[in-house]
């Protein structure tokens, strides 16, 4: 049996469709159709617009391949709609350049470009274990930018390493999307880590696993919410101990001072919670030396020094934190909790020393280390707290925690140490 269909389709092209019983009485359908009509039923109509315009092929490429984009990133979409709208827009109205692969083939790239950029513009798994490249046969970091007329060769490793850093320089919308994907899933599995180990902690404790107990240790350690927690607990930034037990348990451990003591600090106590229950919310607060000693807390999320543009985030344990303006967790403060908000200006006079990161790469050398590690103590006087580097095929990278007195210091260090030719990028981590 075989029935002849001429069936309409929404889009206004009609598609010939042919259906069969096959001996096992089951029915087979074949349907026919032109290039056309497949262009416009796996891509949309918007695929119809290379129709209009036979004789302009360059245009034809250029949409294909903006589709394509589009269609990846979708592919991996962004939870918020507007990081979405900005990852679109990457591409949109951008200069291009053109460089050279090691076979001599030519590609198409945005200017300002990376050469991460271009790795994720090949393939994503080369954009995910790229480590940097080589550039008319010079050896460069992954955030080094592309000329036109350049011939690059992208550098990988055996294992992915992407970072949530690498948002910071890449400029497609693809190499965007392609990095946050990846963050995405490395946080989920960090985050598994860290479910199993609050887990263990509870159990080992005695304590349940309900969200009541998980909420205490979030809010005891200053994250936004359980996800940070469970994300801190798998990097192993944090570790649960004694002190989230006796958060939990709401323990405090007496001593005989302490409890000829204990009236003395209720008094002193009910006094700090009349000060603050009298604040003035209109009022900027001034943020001297002394002041940020013993009065207000430096947020760790952003880690603002004087020089930066800051607020104070009055808390419901009667602490008023400073953060960076610009800071997410402040953004986020500021819109469910405005009434909070307090203005903040700085009145140091460079007494106090403040820890802040600053992210460095280049290109890996006998005595580099050295020459950065003279410049910080010889010439600025100051301590590295910490000191994180790595290594990979003539190229490093890492991060210094290093104490300044302000932005100023810090503006100072990065301009030296980028006089040095190994230096290719230096900037300090929000």
């Amino acid at each position: 049996m075989r029935d002849w269909v001429n069936k309409p389709r929404t889009n206004g092209y009609k598609a010939l469709h042919a259906t069969y019983m096959s001996q096992r009485g089951e029915w087979i359908e074949v349907q026919i159709r032109s290039e056309k009509m497949n262009e416009v039923a796996e891509k949309g109509i918007a695929a119809h617009w290379k129709y209009k315009s036979q004789g302009e092929e360059s245009n034809d490429e250029q949409l294909e391949s903006w589709l394509h984009t589009i269609k990846e990133i979708l592919d991996d979409p962004q939870p918020n709609a507007l990081d979405f709208l900005d990852t679109i827009k990457l591409n949109l109205y951008a200069t291009e350049i053109f460089v050279f692969t090691p076979k001599g083939d030519i590609k198409t790239m945005p200017q300002n470009c990376t050469a991460l950029d271009l790795a994720y513009s090949i393939h994503t798994f080369l954009g995910n274990h790229c480590i940097g490249a080589k550039v008319n046969h010079r050896l460069v970091p992954i955030n080094h930018q592309l000329q036109s007329g350049d011939q690059v060769e992208i550098i990988t490793s055996n294992a992915p390493r992407v970072e949530e850093s690498w948002l910071s320089f890449v400029t497609t919308a693809k190499a965007r999307a392609k990095i946050q994907a990846a963050v995405r899933r490395q946080h989920r599995i960090l985050q598994r880590e860290g479910e199993e180990k609050l887990a263990a902690f509870l159990a080992a404790e005695g304590l349940g696993n309900y969200m009541g107990n998980v909420e205490k240790l979030w809010r005891f350690h200053n994250f936004r919410d359980k996800e940070e927690l469970l994300l801190a607990l798998g990097k192993g930034t944090i570790t649960l101990g004694n002190e989230d037990k006796d958060a939990l348990l709401g323990n405090k451990k007496f001593s005989f001072q302490s409890l000829f003591s204990f009236s003395r600090d209720k008094k002193k106590e009910e006094k700090e919670v009349e000060k603050y229950d009298e604040l003035d919310r209109k009022k900027t607060i001034n943020l001297t030396d002394e002041s940020l000693k013993s009065s207000y807390i430096i947020a760790d999320c952003c880690h603002p020094i004087p020089g930066d543009d800051v607020l104070g985030y009055y808390d419901e344990n009667k602490h008023i934190i400073i953060h960076k303006r610009n800071c997410p967790i402040a953004n986020t403060l500021k819109s469910s909790h405005g009434d909070r908000i307090l203005a903040a200006e700085w009145e140091t006079h460079k007494q106090l020393y403040f820890n802040v990161p600053i992210q460095i790469k280049g290109i890996d050398d006998m005595g580099v280390l050295h020459e950065i590690t003279s410049i910080i103590s010889q010439q600025f006087n100051t301590n590295i707290q910490k000191l994180h580097l790595e290594s990979n095929n003539g190229i490093f990278e890492g991060t210094f925690w290093i104490n300044v007195h302000d932005v100023d210091d810090v503006k100072e260090l990065c301009a030296k140490l980028k006089k040095l030719n190994n230096i290719k990028a230096i900037a300090r981590i929000d």
